[in-house]
């Protein structure tokens, strides 16, 4: 290894330090969100029934959720799901990084566009989406590492290769359908850039295939949710949720309110700049399978959300990346792809800001919104979403004491017990609600509200934090929060 790739790989290391560290501690500090609050809930809190019957209705395999629950007691705290993932995230991009030459970047490049937005912010998150990542990772490495005169063996590429098809049906369903691409692309490099005979070049994706099976005929849940999932995801498409899904995806989930929203079109031209100057036209074809299942498949799956995806971010990224740094491309090239990774290095500084968001529910609740919270100084706070309570107790001292639900997206009538408890013991309660048309925590409301109009009477009602996303996503409610007074017998 020469001097000048020694300094490459040195500088890859720290930046991925960097990232690694930036990401866990982003992790730390913000309140998570409904999905992380499930599967730490998971982890943690419910019993062997709670967790099989949750499980039950959460449509991914259990495999993740059955890791969690070893690893928080042994480490005696929630956050190291945060930890695993981030590491598991910084294995995945330094995977990624060997394919930097193909990408038409340097490694370092390759980390560098690791603080993607979307990479950064869900890449440490307590879910399953940097699992995928990581297999979906291994399985790109065994596809297109090497070059620049390095060969890596077939044996180590086979290996990568089954790891990461288990890892991925482990974490996501979906993944089979990417597996099934990537086996494509194993059989037709093995025949045409390796050489290899037709009986061996079938080998490692039958392996591979045969493993995945077996991961998800040993889910004990993987027959309930082939039963029920199918019929209830069919005709979900819509066209909206599928721009959203690939803007976001592009651009990020925070952004400039309307009409400057418009200023995230900025990052288009520099993509397609990037993947119109493929080093590799295998890679550019598989990237674009990929892509294509995703896109074709989200409207009927409900797969709709561009933190599934990590892999194809990055990669994205890296391309733009290392074209707005390659001296010797063209100049308008190099403007466009510049543009991109300005807007987002500002979609980064707006996630870091959790202020910008187009989904409701990631924003954090500012200082001001105290005030009527805690207005004639209720005896109880009532958060059904339990990162609105967690927000309210880190951002309005004074605070009395606040009930929220055990959880949000699967509940049933044990899951809002505690709220019911709560409310039959006091008079004077301050109802703090996040207004989402259409989802499981808006149904969640409305079932709090009948319990409380039982036996309390409306005493005012306050709509605070506008929603400046709220038409473009045709939202019935203009505001992130809805506080109600009541006064109970």
């Amino acid at each position: 290894m020469g001097e000048a790739r020694r300094r490459e790989v040195r500088t890859a290391r720290a930046l991925l330090l960097l990232w690694t560290a930036a990401a866990i501690a982003f992790a730390f500090r913000r309140a998570p969100y409904d999905d992380e609050r499930f599967s730490i809930t998971l982890a943690r809190d419910a019993g062997v029934r709670t967790f099989w019957r949750w499980l039950t209705g959460d449509y991914h395999p259990p495999w993740v959720a059955l890791f969690d629950r070893l690893l928080v007691p042994l480490c005696h705290d929630a956050r190291a799901i945060n930890v695993a993932r981030a590491l598991a995230s910084a294995c995945a991009i330094a995977l990624v990084g060997e394919l930097a030459p193909r990408l038409g970047a340097r490694r370092w490049m390759v980390v560098l566009a690791a603080f993607h937005p979307i990479v950064f912010m869900y890449g440490a998150a307590a879910r399953w989406y940097p699992i995928a990542f990581l297999a979906e990772s291994l399985r790109a490495w065994a596809l297109w590492a090497g070059g620049e005169g390095e060969e890596i063996s077939t044996r180590k590429r086979s290996a990568a290769f089954a790891l990461g098809a288990l890892l991925g049906v482990a974490a996501c369903y979906f993944d089979a359908v990417l597996l099934g691409v990537d086996c494509l692309a194993w059989w037709l490099l093995a025949r045409r850039e390796r050489g290899e005979k037709r009986a061996r070049s079938f080998a490692t994706p039958l392996i591979a295939l045969a493993l995945a099976a077996l991961t998800l005929a040993a889910s004990p849940i993987f027959f309930d949710h082939l039963g029920s999932a199918i019929p209830r995801r069919l005709g979900m498409s819509s066209a909206y949720p599928l721009l959203a899904f690939v803007g976001s995806g592009l651009a990020g989930e925070a952004m400039l309110p309307p009409p400057w929203i418009a200023v995230a079109l900025l990052a288009l031209p520099g993509y397609a700049a990037a993947l119109a100057r493929p080093r590799s036209r295998s890679l550019t074809l598989w990237f674009a399978a990929s892509a294509a299942c995703w896109l074709l498949a989200a409207p009927f799956l409900d797969v709709l959300y561009p933190r599934y995806v990590l892999l194809p971010c990055l990669l994205a990224a890296a391309a733009v990346v290392g074209l707005a740094l390659d001296r010797a491309a063209p100049r308008w090239a190099r403007a466009a792809a510049t543009g991109t990774c300005a807007w987002l290095a500002g979609g980064l500084l707006l996630t870091l800001g959790q202020h910008s968001f187009v989904k409701n529910d990631l924003n954090a609740l500012t200082p001001e919104t105290c005030a009527p919270i805690l207005a004639d100084s209720p005896e109880l706070i009532v958060a059904p979403y339990p990162r609105t309570a967690e927000q309210i107790r880190a951002v309005c001292p004074g605070a009395p004491p606040i009930a929220a639900a055990d959880w949000i997206l699967h509940y049933t009538g044990g899951e809002l017990a505690p709220i019911e408890r709560a409310i039959g013991a006091a008079h004077d309660i301050s109802l703090v609600e996040v207004p989402t048309g259409g989802s499981s925590l808006e149904d969640t409301n409305l079932a709090i509200e009948a319990g409380l109009a039982g036996r309390c009477a409306v005493q005012s009602s306050d709509l605070r934090e506008p929603d400046p996303f709220a038409r473009l996503k045709g939202e019935p409610s203009r505001y992130r929060y809805r506080i109600t007074r009541y006064r109970c017998r």
